[in-house]
Formats: structure tokens, C-alpha cells, sequence
């Protein structure tokens, strides 16, 4: 994952940073790594543009991948995490000076105007952040479209309304805020995991409209069956296993809703059946919004990084 980027002066003095990761690294280490690039021959040569790798222990203990390019006057340093490949940190640092050049054409930025400076951040999270598609299916009544609402917008719908379309989160509005952020990791950000992009999309579950279903699980990185945990809900959510499973990514999570109900099963009862990780959730229950919340920040960290860290270890 990517800790940071930042834009600095000949002399590294920082013009922009962008956090991706509460844990950023200390001033001592980027002046180091700044200073040692000097003398090293580039990882990649652009003509106009140099990119330097190097790896260097945080002071917390772990590793961070440094992707450095010289552009002109300007030092742009993209810092990752061990599970960031030393490829993408370097390719990062060369995307975000083509973008600094095509704004500012190498000038400081002190002389832009904060409309510029917005854009700036804009075009640069767009080329730093990833983004993870995670699709909501599931039979009609599942629970979907409360878990939704429950995940995006932190409230439970007071009435049943079939959905009848697709529905995306962030929306459009939201993605323009979250990418003119100078600190995407912002807490109440719950859709942002380092620089990761959570984007969520619930679709319907009536037969009427499954032919939707098709073209957005065979573009998902994670797809999430919701099902009512009783013995008719998860005889139903293993047909639709089996008729959807050419279209299915390769992480595929099940959430048993209504776990309240006297009859039924238990998550772990489930994911036997079902064949995937399975867990346990009441869609109308605000104090369980949090734990909806990391487990689909989990696995998201999973799909992404193809390892066994969880939300809570970043």
C-alpha cells in the first residue's frame, strides 16, 4: 500500500503531501533518501524524467519502498509498504511528475492558485489510489439494500423498496471530494483503506433484473452474497453460487443476515454449505455498523495486498 507522496523543492522542502497511511515517515529518512538518489543511477530513464528505487526500515519497524523521480528542479517521492511492488512504487513516482508537469510546467507551487492546487491533488490521488470494485448480491429481501445504506451512509432504511437498479458508492460527488484530499486516510472516510478506493455496488436481487448480474461480478475483485440464514435462505444462496460461478472473481465472501431470527444457522454452519468465508450479521442493527464496516475493509485489504493482515493491522 502507498504511505505517502509528496512533492519537494530541490532542497526538499515539501511543496505537497498527501497521506494515505496515519503512519508517515520521519523527515530524517525522506531528506536521507532524497540525498542518496543523487548519487545513483535511475531505475528507469524517461529522457526528462529520472526514477530512483530505494528500501529503507521505518521507524515503526517496517519496510518502506521508496519510488523517487526527478523532474527538473521538482523531487517527487511516492512511499509504499512492504506489500506495495517495487514496479508499481516506481511507476507511481513517474505518473504523479507527469501530472505535476502538465499543471505546473516545473514551476513552484506556492504560485498556484488553490483552484490549480485542488486539481493538483486530484490528478495525483487519481494516479496513486487504486480503486476496489465490491459487488452485493443475493436474493430479493436478503437484506441487501439495508446493508447498503448500513455501510455507505451510516442509517437503515425505515421501509422495504425492492431495488430496481445498480447502485454505486461513493458517488460522483463524493469520489471528487475524497481525490482533492491532501489526507484521504481521514477516519470518517470509511470507503478509504491506505490507498485503496472501496467502491460498493448493490444490485438487485429480483430475477427480473439478473441479467445486470453478469457484467458486474466478472468485473468485481470481491463479490458479497447476502443471505437470510435460514435453511430456505442458504439452499438459495448455493444455487446462486453455482449458477453464477464462471462470473465470479476469485474473492468471494458470504454475509448471513438476520442472525435474530429463532431459526437461523450459524455463520460458521453456512460457510460449510456455501464452500466461502461466511459472516454473521443483523442489517437493521446500528451497533454492528462498525463490524460490517471492517469486514469489508478486510477483505479488501486481502484481495489487494495477498496477505493474511486484517483492517485493524494498518
Amino acid at each position: 500500500m502507498i504511505v505517502e507522496v509528496l512533492v519537494m523543492s530541490n532542497y526538499y522542502g515539501i511543496e505537497l503531501r498527501l497521506e494515505y497511511l496515519p503512519q508517515t515517515v520521519d523527515w530524517d529518512t525522506i531528506r536521507q533518501v532524497g540525498k542518496e538518489t543523487r548519487a545513483m543511477e535511475p531505475v528507469a530513464d524517461y529522457g526528462a524524467a529520472k526514477v530512483y528505487y530505494l528500501e529503507r526500515m521505518g521507524s515503526d519497524g517496517f519496510l518502506r519502498r521508496f519510488g523517487v523521480a526527478r523532474r527538473g528542479k521538482p523531487v517527487i517521492m511516492v512511499i509504499g509498504d512492504e506489500s506495495e511492488e517495487p514496479e508499481s512504487v516506481t511507476d507511481k513516482a513517474f505518473s504523479v511528475s507527469e501530472e505535476l508537469f502538465s499543471i505546473t510546467d516545473l514551476k513552484s507551487l506556492t504560485s498556484l492558485a488553490a483552484n490549480r492546487k485542488k486539481l493538483l491533488a486530484r490528478r495525483i490521488n487519481d494516479q496513486v489510489i487504486d480503486y476496489v470494485r465490491l459487488v452485493m448480491f443475493g436474493e430479493s429481501k436478503s437484506g441487501k439494500s439495508s446493508l447498503f445504506s448500513m455501510l455507505t451512509s451510516g442509517n437503515v432504511p425505515v421501509e422495504y423498496r425492492p431495488s430496481v437498479r445498480a447502485v454505486a458508492a461513493p458517488n460522483a460527488g463524493q469520489l471528487q471530494d475524497i481525490l482533492e484530499k491532501k489526507r484521504p486516510c481521514d477516519e470518517d472516510e470509511w470507503y478509504m483503506v491506505a490507498n485503496r478506493l472501496l467502491t460498493l455496488y448493490d444490485l438487485p436481487g429480483s430475477t427480473h433484473y439478473r441479467n445486470l448480474w453478469n457484467s458486474y461480478l466478472k468485473r468485481a475483485d470481491v463479490a458479497i452474497l447476502v443471505l437470510k440464514s435460514n435453511k430456505t435462505g442458504v439452499a438459495q444462496a448455493k444455487r446462486i453460487l453455482q449458477t453464477q460461478l464462471r462470473y465470479l472473481p476469485e474473492r468471494v465472501i458470504a454475509i448471513g443476515n438476520y442472525q435474530d431470527l429463532e431459526d437461523a444457522l450459524p455463520p460458521l454452519t453456512i460457510e460449510r454449505f456455501l464452500g466461502v468465508t461466511t459472516y454473521g450479521m443483523v442489517g437493521i442493527d446500528m451497533d454492528r455498523l462498525e463490524q460490517l464496516r471492517d469486514i469489508v475493509r478486510t477483505v479488501s485489504v486481502y484481495e489487494f495486498s495477498g496477505s493474511d493482515k486484517t483492517f485493524a493491522d494498518y
